[in-house]
Parts: structure tokens; C-alpha cells; sequence
């Protein structure tokens, strides 16, 4: 799964590392631009370069691992709710990074993982809506500290250049504990 994460990764950095501007009717010249300059700012896009975004979410995990002290054994439940918060950093209006922590039980640490990814996204024009990629890792607090791999895709709708939703799913894969499945629905406001 990963390896298929990491392919659709690198394919769509490839294709979009250049974007075209096709000429106009009256026979201008066409204008290359790559999605990695910065130097343009636009406050009437609704994603914008050089953009910070905060954010706060809910989520619902799937088959996540849950230890048993009685027992000492791990077993899975189902799905559980929590919350988290996350802040962004957009480079260009399609890369980014992304650092976040959320909770599940709150027990017995309060932060049950934190991490970071590494973030494409592709507006449609000024619609409002993004789909957008993510691959990173973290460290796992509960069940069982250790590192995580993760990744997923998702989408978001902003309503104006500050204020948006969004959803999005992703794997979670590590040595400690069975790989599990994180849906995350949330709010982000953008500076």
C-alpha cells in the first residue's frame, strides 16, 4: 500500500510540476509558469502561495488497535470518535506541509500521535474545491509508542480565501500495531 501511495505521489508532482497559460485570441505568445513559484501572490484566489492554514478536525477511526492490560494483548475495536488541530504551510498554491496531533481516548497520554505530511493539492479554478494528497509520518503515543507511516487523499471547499471544510481518509502503517484506516472531517482557516 505504500509503495502504491508513494508512486501516485510522485506521478502527480510529475504531471503537474508545469502548468501552461494557453494563449489568447489576439495571438500573444503562451506563458509558462511551474506550480513551485512563489513569487506570485493573489489575494482574489481562493488558494493562495505562501498561504497558512489552521486547522481543527473530528475523527472516527477504523479497525484501530486497542491494548488490553488485563490480558496484554492487543485487540481491534470499532470505530472511535476524537478530535484533533493541524497547521499548514502552503509553498505554492499546490505544495505543502502539514504538522497535526490528535486524540482518541485521551488515555493514557493525552496526544495519542503527531506527526507531519507532505501535501499536494489541485484547486479547480476559483470553485471552491480542492482535492488534494498527503504522505508523512509521525510518532504514535496509544496504544504502543512508536513511529507510523501514513498517507491518503482528500478534499476541501472554501467557501472565501479564509474559511473552508473538509474531508479526507488515510492508512496508517506501523511495526508495532496493525495498519488502520483515519477519517478526519474539519474546519480550516486560512492567513
Amino acid at each position: 500500500m505504500k509503495t502504491i501511495i508513494v508512486a501516485f505521489s510522485a506521478a502527480m508532482l510529475l504531471a503537474g510540476a508545469t502548468v501552461s497559460q494557453a494563449a489568447d485570441m489576439s495571438g500573444n505568445t503562451q506563458t509558462n509558469r511551474t506550480i513551485f513559484d512563489v513569487t506570485e501572490v493573489n489575494t482574489d484566489q481562493l488558494y493562495r502561495s505562501c498561504e497558512v492554514t489552521l486547522e481543527g478536525f473530528g475523527t472516527g477511526s477504523l479497525d484501530s488497535p486497542k491494548y488490553d492490560s488485563g490480558t496484554k494483548t492487543y485487540s481491534h475495536q470499532n470505530p472511535r470518535p476524537g478530535g484533533g488541530a493541524g497547521l499548514e504551510f502552503f509553498f505554492t498554491r499546490h505544495i505543502g506541509i502539514e504538522a497535526e496531533g490528535f486524540w482518541q481516548n485521551g488515555h493514557p497520554s493525552w496526544v495519542d500521535s503527531y506527526g507531519g505530511n507532505l501535501v499536494f493539492r489541485y484547486p479547480f479554478g476559483n470553485t471552491g474545491f480542492a482535492p488534494y494528497i498527503f504522505a508523512g509520518g509521525g510518532h504514535r503515543c496509544d496504544p504502543r509508542p512508536g513511529a507510523y507511516g501514513d498517507g491518503g487523499l482528500g478534499l476541501e471547499y472554501r467557501f472565501n480565501n479564509w474559511l473552508g471544510v473538509f474531508l479526507d481518509a488515510r492508512m496508517v502503517a506501523s511495526a508495532h500495531v496493525s495498519n488502520y484506516g483515519i477519517g478526519r472531517l474539519g474546519l480550516r482557516f486560512a492567513f
